[in-house]
């Protein structure tokens, strides 16, 4: 018994070594014959993938199996994209089943590419590199070979297909290189790629798994699941290749996906997400129609908007967010125009700017349905502040933008939204409906916004209604109006947006309270009281009072009604210092000042109703055609009066009752410290000409009583 096991073992390990020696002696014949027809087998390889094919060394290599190894494999790309490889790989190997080789069968048992570098390019008109790949390569009818590259890749995997079986595929460390020159961004690569798929068979579902990484330099893609089969009834069909995948994606941020496209293709330049995401998900259906089913947490998500200014150290807006997102919906990636059919989901979204002390938007319910073609924000609900309000749009194109949209809320605390505003800004009532359209990163939108009433800015106002534009850098109201100041304004206003923005406006202003808006623009005086009406062209620069005025420039009329100058009665200090005055001192007799004691006994000149055209430049308003009227004088005059209450005003005074011309003065100083100066050689001269009747005859002589009154001015000056 010992002895026929002992002949047994021999036995065995005398077949062991022949038929290593017949692998040997195989695998010595097959590299020998790679070596005498290398050349004719990548004539053979590059005329199936219509590409130049070159390498550095085929051999064989006996193991387990019989390997046929390949250092250096490039692919040559199409000459009119690149002369750069359209694939290079470092080792390309296949582990073969040797016995079926024997028989003239290539059974792969794995095939493996390492360090394999792929470049795919699309140029502005849409055509790829790939899409000339296996132009020779010729596929059975029934073989739908598609447009473009999916049509070529069929054509060469059925090549494939037909004398290869393999079992496994392995990408190791790989990399995809993406460019699209319609984007005009930064390429796409995906780097560090690996890739097993195991019981690979067209005929039935396969295991995949695939890691990547996209701008990172670990892994941050992860899809494992099946796929396949790729034959239907005999015919290769890969675009209907069934998937049933899960996917893991992130950390990924949106600022490294936006740099794939020209800057502000997909939001402006002065928006940034950096914050990295994270997502997973489900794919089931097909290669050419599948459905997508993806979720992600959104909590300490920011938003930056980084304001357009030239000054240094100027901080940008955070908008942080919290709450869950989903998508869900069909992809056709394979559809000569590309598809998909997306639904996005929010839910109980908040939103809050940073160093608010409570989220500014809370409780955000709502769906985004998009199509290649529409674009969908179903009614959005969500608390904004305290208040509640709605949101909804539209865009029945993307390329280029058209797009219509509307939010009306109940009440809005600014505060609450905006961290640096004022306590108890507030709009209520507030409706904005309008339009987009033009390039999706920089849109231009019309709209119309209507609030019942509102305290902003410390304006109290109602009735607001703008129709407003944005464009490139322009912003324009045309127009505004709204109620004020116990009055009403109607404007027409455009502006640049920048960081003291330039405007010019054409205002309609009635009856509004002087001393309210005096008091709204920080002007610290009591000078003036009054209603008043203006129509006026008006520019400037700058967003606050204290900016804007050194810039202020501006035309018009103005009209005032009701109103008083206080502090200094211009018309009782003239006839004061008339009946001061040698020769004309009797002009302001005992009489008169009997019959006219309102005139000297008011702290105020009345301005009953006043009017002027006006020029205001360098803070100075001047007038060549001041009227005032109240019962008892008119005034009229030309000069004029700036910011700081300096006035340097010329005109007569004439008196409804007592005296018949007018009496001229001069006005002069800061208020409230007003030097009224009579002009008193005129006076004398109309007095004397009879054109100022006195109540008695008190001067003869005419002109030659001037004289005798030029020594007496002094007398009348303070």
């Amino acid at each position: 018994m010992h002895r026929a096991l002992r002949i047994a073992g021999l036995a065995v390990a005398g077949a062991v070594l022949i038929a290593a020696g017949v692998v040997a002696y195989a695998a010595y014949n097959l590299t020998g014959l790679i070596a005498r027809h290398q050349q004719r087998i990548l004539q053979r390889a590059s005329a199936a993938l219509g590409r130049p094919v070159k390498v550095g060394q085929i051999k064989a290599r006996v193991g387990v199996g019989l390997a046929i190894e390949v250092d250096d494999l490039e692919i040559a790309d199409n000459p009119t994209f690149s002369h750069d490889p359209f694939l290079s790989a470092a080792r390309f190997s296949l582990d073969v089943e040797f016995v079926p080789l024997l028989h003239g069968k290539v059974k792969v048992h794995e095939l493996e590419l390492t360090d394999p570098v792929i470049r795919i390019l699309k140029r502005a008109d849409g055509i790829l590199n790939v899409d000339s790949l296996g132009g020779n390569s010729a596929a059975p009818a029934g073989v739908g070979r598609g447009r473009g590259g999916a049509g070529a890749m069929s054509g060469v995997v059925w090549a494939i297909a037909r004398q290869v079986s393999i079992k496994g595929l392995a990408i190791d460390d790989g990399t995809i290189y993406f460019s699209d020159a319609g984007l005009k961004g930064v390429p796409l690569q995906i780097t560090h790629l690996g890739l097993e798929m195991s019981g690979f068979h067209t005929g039935s579902p396969f295991d995949i798994e695939l890691k990547s990484a996209v701008f990172s330099d670990q892994p941050n893609i992860a899809v494992s699941g099946k796929m396949g089969p790729m034959l239907r009834q005999g015919v290769l069909d890969i675009p209907g290749c069934p998937l049933d995948l899960k996917f893991k994606l992130g950390p990924l941020s949106v600022d490294n996906l936006r740099t794939l496209m020209a800057p502000g293709a997909i939001l402006p330049a002065t928006i940034s997400m950096p914050d990295v995401a994270s997502a997973e998900g489900t794919v089931n259906g097909t290669l050419a129609n599948f459905q997508i089913a993806a979720s992600s947490d959104l909590s300490g998500y920011r938003i930056i908007y980084h304001e357009v200014s030239n000054k240094s150290g100027t901080s940008a807006l955070t908008l942080k967010l919290a709450g869950r997102g989903a998508i869900i919906g069909a992809l056709r990636p394979m559809a000569p125009e590309g598809g998909w059919d997306l639904t996005a989901t929010l839910s109980q979204v908040a939103a809050w700017f940073e160093g608010a002390q409570r989220p500014a938007i809370t409780d955000l319910n709502g769906r985004i349905h998009l199509t290649p073609t529409r674009l969908e924000v179903q009614p959005t609900t969500f608390t904004l502040g305290s208040g509640h309000a709605t949101l909804q749009a539209r865009a029945d194109s993307l390329t280029p933008l058209r797009a219509a949209f509307s939010l009306d809320a109940d009440s809005l605390q600014l505060s609450q939204i905006v961290p640096s505003r004022s306590p108890g800004e507030f709009v209520s009532q507030l409706a904005i409906s309008g339009r987009a359209h033009g390039a999706m990163a920089a849109p231009a939108i019309d709209a119309r916004v209507k609030s019942g009433s509102g305290l902003v800015e410390g304006l109290a106002y109602r009735n607001l209604d703008l129709t407003a534009a944005y464009a490139g850098d322009r912003v324009s109201a045309q127009p505004l109006s709204l109620d004020a100041f116990d009055g009403s304004v109607v404007a027409n206003v455009n502006a640049v947006v920048a960081a003291r923005p330039p405007f010019d406006a054409s205002a309609s202003l009635r009856h509004i309270n002087v001393a309210r808006l005096l008091h709204w623009l920080d002007v610290q005086t009591s000078a003036v009281s009054g209603f008043l009406s203006a129509d006026a062209r008006v520019s400037g620069a700058g967003t606050a009072w204290k900016d804007i005025q050194p810039t202020l420039r501006s035309s018009g009329r103005m009209y005032l009604s009701g109103g008083e100058l206080h502090g200094v009665n211009i018309v009782a200090i003239a006839l004061n210092k008339i009946a001061a005055a040698p020769v004309v001192s009797q002009l302001v007799s005992v009489a008169f000042r009997s019959s006219h004691q309102h005139l000297f006994a008011e702290s105020s000149t009345d301005l009953r109703q006043a009017s002027m055209t006006y020029n205001l430049y360098g803070q100075r308003v001047t007038t060549n055609d001041l009227l005032i009227e109240s019962p008892d004088y008119t005034i009229t005059g030309a000069g004029w009066f700036d910011f700081d209450k300096n006035i340097n005003m010329s005109g007569d005074i004439k008196l409804t009752l007592g005296l018949s011309a007018a009496i001229p003065v001069m006005v002069m100083g800061k208020y409230p410290a007003l030097l009224v100066i009579p002009d008193i050689p005129k006076v004398a001269e109309r007095t004397a000409a009879g054109v100022i009747s006195a109540p008695v005859n008190i001067l003869k002589g005419g002109a030659s009583a001037v004289g005798s009154v030029l020594g007496g001015i002094r007398s009348v000056l303070p």
